[in-house]
């Protein structure tokens, strides 16, 4: 089961292009003792439709995960996984996108226009590496019933304003003048995946 709820800031009315939500879901099965209904993230409307399919998602056994807060380190972390997994063939590596070789789940409830890569996924010969940005929350429920293989990479939080500042501005969905109030947007949980914190924890 998840839940949704409006966005209602004014910050976020005039600086993100598409309409929010804040989401949680009871993350069965997750190993640390919480309400994980009190972990809200921050996602695009669109997320209403996909994050049912991401929950439910039919994880195989030896699957990898790569389980990131934006901007850090993900598609490097990918790339590595990616290698390891496929014996340092770096010729076959060469011919593939990073996002062919290891999808993005929920990114047609992030990007507009984006690939199904829930759908995508499954076409995929085992073992699959896998990305995300959800929280612990809000990723398949298999992945805990399973005890999935998870990579999970932190960076350091200044690092990741600075970056993921560049990155939002630069596609669009952060529309605001400033670092300034990006930081008070980053703080206020207004930005696509955050808290930042409750994904670190």
């Amino acid at each position: 089961m998840f839940v949704s709820r409006p966005v209602t800031t004014a910050t976020h009315k005039t600086r993100s292009p598409l309409p929010m939500k804040e989401y949680a879901a009871e993350g069965l099965n997750i190993p640390l003792k919480k309400n994980w209904l009190d972990s809200w993230c921050t996602l695009p409307n669109a997320c209403d439709t996909v994050l049912p399919e991401l929950l439910r998602y039919e994880v195989r056994d030896d699957d990898v995960f790569v389980v990131t807060f934006m901007k850090c380190g993900t598609t490097w972390m990918q790339e590595t996984a990616w290698l390891l997994i496929n014996n340092l063939d770096y010729e076959k590596s060469k011919q593939v996108a990073v996002l062919d070789r290891s999808p993005f789940l929920e990114d047609h409830g992030i990007v507009s226009g984006a690939r199904d890569a829930i759908k995508y996924s499954q076409t995929l010969s085992s073992p699959r590496l896998l990305k995300s940005h959800m929280p612990a929350n809000l990723l398949p429920l298999q992945m805990w019933e399973r005890k999935q293989k998870i990579i999970y990479v932190a960076r350091n939080c200044k690092d990741v304003v600075v970056s993921s500042y560049h990155f939002l501005k630069k596609l669009g969905l952060w529309t605001g003048d400033n670092i300034e109030d990006y930081v008070n947007d980053f703080i206020n949980n207004e930005l696509n995946y955050t808290s930042y914190w409750n994904h670190i924890k």
